[in-house]
């Protein structure tokens, strides 16, 4: 049997409409098509010859077909919009529903134990892909031979205690990290706390004029940013020491693991107090990450905290963004 789907461009149809859609033997096609112009779309019977569809309030609708192994003949077919619940749709020989039920945190942690990919990578590469020829995507600016790092022979910036005290200081919440991505969240956290030192701190070493010259020079937009604007707060954090200091993270160590890593052979080495500045930095700018990805990991569903909620809250924030969009860890993964 020879089988025709009739959608309302086909039909021309008086009261057709994009909710619905027809499935006919193309012999009989004609007296069906016929039958159904009279009705309404909700109202329209099926038959031997075919069958009339109709699913209202559905602003997209999709249609899958099954094939016999040889792929000569059609087995089934399934018509369904955007808005169809598979968890609560059925078929008369079947005594299940279509899709088992699950709730966010079922699905999440099946997701987990299935080892779904959450670093995030590929949803940046669609959302930085145009879908229209001629449209600028939000990506780097440059050529991606150019990207920095990563930075796998350094030392850590933030050892592992360090980051945990971060994120329990960044929420008044505190999501955790899902255990299967705590190493490779780790991992990313300290690319791009290399990233920052490499990128945006060591050409600034040596600067003369102390350290209100150089945290303008490190923050030029601290004034146009607005009292809440992140280079403002970063330069606050950058010249006042005693700025919202960080209960109970390792602040000696991180600023001496900070000096290590800013001591070029040509150059004399960091003092101190630079290096404290920008561990207080580097710590804002982390704990910001972690206060926005714990909210679109709650947006997400996510129970929680995974790469993808990290990546995205990057990319999708102006201001990080424009920090760290040169980083190849953020856009291709650090193992």
């Amino acid at each position: 049997m020879s089988i025709a789907l009739l959608t309302k461009e086909i039909m021309k149809f008086p009261h057709a409409n994009s909710n619905s859609a027809g499935l006919v033997d193309y012999s009989r096609a004609q007296l069906q098509v016929q039958q159904w112009k009279r009705m309404r779309p909700s109202e329209r019977p099926g038959s031997r010859a075919g069958i009339w569809m109709y699913s209202p309030h559905a602003e997209y609708m999709f249609c899958r077909f099954s094939f016999d192994e040889a792929r000569d003949a059609t087995q089934s077919l399934v018509f369904f919009s955007s808005n169809t619940e598979f968890a609560r749709v059925t078929f008369e020989e079947l005594e299940e529903t279509v899709k088992r039920f699950e709730t966010s945190q079922e699905r999440f942690e099946r997701q987990l134990k299935e080892e779904y990919d959450f670093s995030g990578l590929e949803e940046l590469r669609r959302m930085s892909t145009p879908l229209v020829v001629g449209l600028s995507p939000l990506g780097p600016l440059r050529p991606v031979s150019e990207l920095q790092g990563p930075y796998k022979d350094v030392n850590v910036v933030f050892e592992d205690r360090d980051i945990e005290r971060l994120r329990i200081m960044s929420q008044k919440y505190p999501k955790t990290f899902a255990e299967q991505w705590e190493h490779h969240i780790h991992n990313l956290l300290n690319e791009l706390a290399w990233y920052y030192l490499d990128w945006c701190i060591r050409p600034h070493i040596g600067l003369y004029g102390g350290v209100e010259a150089t945290a303008n020079a490190m923050f030029p937009r601290h004034l146009e940013s607005g009292a809440n604007g992140l280079d403002n707060y970063l330069y606050r954090h950058f010249t006042q020491p005693d700025a919202d200091p960080v209960s109970g993270l390792d602040a000696d160590g991180v600023s001496d693991r900070i000096k290590d890593l800013l001591a070029p052979e040509p150059l004399s080495p960091p003092s101190s107090d630079y290096s404290k500045s920008v561990c207080r930095v580097l710590a804002y700018l982390i704990m910001e990450i972690f206060e926005l990805a714990s909210y679109r990991a709650s947006e997400s569903s996510h129970l929680q905290i995974v790469p993808s909620d990290i990546r995205l809250s990057v990319y999708t924030d102006r201001d990080l963004f424009r920090i760290f969009q040169y980083s190849r860890a953020f856009w291709q993964g650090v193992e």
